[in-house]
């Protein structure tokens, strides 16, 4: 199993904004955590997976509100593996399951990348 760490990502109600002109766009926090999340996964020197994956995502419990849904924070995390290059997409060709949930020993986000 392959372990990485990034910051909190932001809720996906915190995400995105409509665009006056139409559309959607990522807002300054997304910006701000995939470009953290890169320079992250960088520095711990993340190389692709091979293979189908099983992607466990666990999330700080102190960094969030006890009415936080922990569900609206996966799209942003397993965006910046793809976009790292660590996974070739999140679609099901590539992705077989994600787990995701809260952990009270943990700073930021704990990531776990298993073969399926």
């Amino acid at each position: 199993m392959t372990e990485y760490r990034l910051p909190m990502p932001p809720s996906a109600n915190n995400a995105y904004f409509n665009r006056r002109a139409g559309g959607r766009a990522p807002s300054a926090a997304a910006k701000a955590f995939k470009d953290q999340a890169a320079w992250e996964l960088r520095a711990q020197k993340a190389s692709p997976f091979d293979g189908r994956a099983i992607v466990h995502i666990d999330l700080s419990e102190s960094e969030c509100s006890p009415l936080s849904d922990c569900a609206n924070r996966e799209k942003l995390v397993t965006d910046a593996l793809v976009d790292a290059g660590i996974l070739k997409n999140d679609n099901m060709r590539h992705v077989k399951r994600v787990s995701i949930g809260w952990e009270p020993e943990i700073r930021g986000c704990r990531v776990r990348l298993e073969r399926a």
